[in-house]
């Protein structure tokens, strides 16, 4: 046998010399560059909030110091085709009301403007349908002068009817 030489081996080159070495660093330095902008910028600290600001008090209309937060309201069921009529206590922000049958609009006075929270509770009598327990609650947003009316949907299998109040 006779003596076998290996091959010449050719040198070896870095990664970081060929081309997608080449890449992979210049992605690097870009993304170093952004993450270091990132940082400075989001450091920089935003002027403090104002705080603010409050209108001066103003004579009210019917010469008071401060005009009256509260407001006059109207309740109203504007009736149904089985022609029932509701018996209902109707509580809004302090406030209970009845409502004594189906063509009433009642008038609230006093109750503040803004979200206030109602609940409802009674009877809805219905010639054709028999009567119905009553009740419900939620939120309405009251502004004065509007007219928020009363709907109400049986409680399937029941003799029970869920009631709401809104403003269509």
């Amino acid at each position: 046998m006779g003596n076998v030489t290996p091959a010449p081996r050719e040198p070896k080159h870095s990664f970081w010399t060929s081309v997608p070495g080449i890449l992979t660093g210049i992605a690097a330095v870009i993304t170093a560059v952004g993450a270091i902008i990132g940082i400075y910028v989001g450091t920089k600290s935003a002027p403090p909030a104002q705080p603010p600001t409050t209108a001066a008090p103003t004579s009210a209309p019917y010469g008071g110091a401060y005009a009256d937060p509260a407001a006059t309201i109207y309740l109203q069921y504007r009736g149904d085709s089985n022609q029932c009529a509701l018996q209902l206590t109707t509580k809004i922000a302090g406030k209970t009301v009845s409502i004594p049958n189906a063509a009433s609009t009642i008038s609230v006075s006093g109750v503040p403007q803004g979200a206030q929270k109602y609940e409802v509770a009674g009877q809805i009598a219905c010639p054709t349908l028999g009567t119905f327990d009553a009740y419900g609650s939620g939120t309405i947003n009251v502004t004065s002068g509007n007219t928020y009316y009363y709907w109400w949907s049986q409680s399937p299998g029941t003799k029970n009817a869920t009631v709401t109040i809104g403003t269509q």
